[in-house]
């Protein structure tokens, strides 16, 4: 061993001089590695922010189309097996989905395939859906109809409009709900759950929210779920000629057997008798033409009138004008506009699958008006005592000095000029009677899994 007097002070400095450039050389190596490493991670952590990021927005899509699906069962076969969507953008991403239907163990399963893409990391999600037949019209518990006014979304009433009654909304997004300065809910009214009331709602600037709502102000305990009742098969019926009210001897006509008819046509202000007797009449119709006439019934029973294509009141017509709004339900399964005009009185309830529904002039409906359109019009000096008129996916619009008496339920909700809603509770006993007559059967869908998601780069 070298003692440290046995080192020369020169050879000492030397030994410390090679130190140090191993030391640099060392370090020198290792910062570059060091950042290597750094960045490298960076990356990595970016790239996870991404893939959480790009779940999520796949996770948004597959959940906004499952209920789609689940809330409107009858428009599923729209977007099933349609191929991918457009991409939808979302946040910092967008996501692009699809449907398709998988047969499984005599099971049909909807597929709903979901892809989240945030900065080109994509990620992937799935819900599996399972068809089910309930054996009601309506699936889980029929709606409540405490309110005057119920609207999904947007809520606007204008002008000098006023409703007799609570109110309310889905909504929780800020000025959602207007209200003009002379307008006025003489009850309660309702946000979306967990909102702020005083940004939902936007209100002339100088008026106290008090003196528009003069009921209490809060919100729903829970979201309102309002879905569509299951349109009915049409029976097959006895073929009959077509019945039009032409001049006759005795001007007798009428009508005491079920049937299926391409043409009935009252018009010259006559009458056309149904005989429905202690039961129900069933009558199938392409063209139901009341131009200028009247259907009465005669008996203790109901008439079912299913028409396909279209159906025409107008004039001073009126069906069931003496009679109760439960003698009479109306399917119409055709895609033109319904639009009883004129002085009309139609007295029994309208089911509409498809079609958009506009009353105008002085005609009035005593009944409900179920419709799966997209627009409700009523204008003019028009008295609807509809009891419920249902339009869960249209935006319903009360203009000039229409008054409707019962309660709606909407998804965009508007009022102006002198319209009026007014609260009927008489209502709840009557729409369920109704709903038992639309069918034992239906198809609903519900979440059977969640599939874990993929990524790809």
């Amino acid at each position: 061993m070298l003692k440290k007097s046995h080192i020369r002070k020169g050879e000492q400095g030397a030994a410390y001089i090679f130190i140090i450039v191993m030391m640099g050389a060392l370090v020198a190596f290792l910062v570059p590695a060091f950042s290597t490493f750094s960045l490298s991670d960076l990356r990595s952590a970016e790239r996870q922010k991404y893939r959480t990021q790009a779940y999520f927005v796949a996770r948004a899509g597959a959940e906004a189309l499952s209920q789609f699906i689940i809330n409107t069962p009858l428009r599923a076969s729209e977007i099933i097996d349609k191929g991918v969507s457009a991409p939808v953008y979302f946040g910092e991403g967008h996501f692009q989905v699809q449907a398709f239907r998988q047969e499984e163990n005599d099971r049909t399963r909807i597929i709903v395939h979901s892809e989240g893409n945030v900065k080109e990391v994509i990620q992937s999600t799935r819900v599996v859906l399972v068809e089910q037949e309930q054996p009601t019209s309506l699936p889980g518990p029929l709606p409540e109809f405490d309110l005057a006014v119920f609207s999904n979304s947007n809520f606007n009433l204008g002008g000098s409009s006023q409703i007799v009654g609570s109110a309310g909304t889905n909504s929780v997004v800020d000025n959602s709900v207007v209200f003009g300065w002379s307008t006025q809910v003489e009850g309660n009214f309702y946000v979306g759950p967990g909102a702020l009331f005083a940004n939902v709602i936007s209100k002339p600037r100088h008026r106290n929210i008090g003196n528009i709502i003069t009921g209490s102000r809060g919100n729903l305990a829970a979201i309102r779920n309002y879905s569509m009742p299951v349109f009915p098969e049409f029976p097959d019926l006895p073929g009959r000629v077509d019945f039009v009210t032409d001049w006759v001897p005795g001007e007798n006509y009428s009508i005491d057997q079920d049937g299926s008819y391409e043409l009935i046509r009252v018009t010259g202000n006559r009458r056309l008798r149904v005989d429905v007797g202690d039961g129900d009449r069933r009558l199938r119709v392409r063209n139901l033409d009341i131009s200028q006439g009247h259907i009465e019934l005669i008996g203790k029973g109901k008439l079912f009138l299913y028409v396909e294509e279209s159906f025409n009141l107008g004039g001073d017509s009126t069906v069931n004008h003496t009679g109760v709004p439960g003698d009479v339900i109306m399917f119409y399964r055709g895609s033109a506009r319904l639009r009883p005009a004129g002085n009309t009185r139609f007295v029994g309830s309208i089911f509409a699958e498809k079609a958009n529904i506009d009353i105008r002039g002085s005609a009035g409906i005593t009944g409900h008006i179920i419709t799966g359109g997209s627009e409700v019009t009523v204008t003019g000096d028009v008295t609807a005592n509809v009891r419920v008129l249902y339009a869960p996916q249209a935006t319903v619009s009360l203009t000039g000095s229409a008054m409707v008496r019962g309660a709606i339920v909407s998804n965009i909700f508007n009022a102006t000029g002198a319209a009026s809603v007014i609260y009927d509770q008489s209502i709840a006993s009557s729409f369920p009677e109704l709903v038992d007559e639309l069918g034992e059967k239906e198809i609903s869908y519900h979440v059977e899994m969640w599939m874990a998601g993929t990524l790809r780069e």
